[in-house]
């Protein structure tokens, strides 16, 4: 005779991961591009308190867009694991 060897999975798991599914099909709708009026936008302004800020600063003059949008926005955020996170949305 043959044990029948399935795990039984308790119904908390199940629930649970049915959950998890409907919520990951809402959470997929709210995401939206972001439009390219914003992002130039967001590149002006940038470029503009660069140009700005370098009449003032030797260092901020010499560094490049990249290294000058890390240091702005990790003086915004102040730790480095989120500075990464709020760059990489960008």
């Amino acid at each position: 005779m043959i044990k029948d060897t399935r795990i039984k999975i308790p119904k908390f798991v199940i629930n649970f991961r049915n959950l998890y599914l409907k919520n990951q099909t809402k959470l997929m709708k709210v995401i939206r591009p972001v439009p390219v009026k914003l992002i130039l936008k967001n590149i002006a302004t940038w470029y503009n308190d660069k140009t700005q800020n370098s009449k003032d600063s030797k260092i901020i003059r010499n560094q490049t867009m990249a290294e000058y949008l890390y240091d702005l926005t990790y003086n915004k955020y102040g730790i480095p694991s989120l500075t990464d996170k709020k760059l990489k949305e960008i």
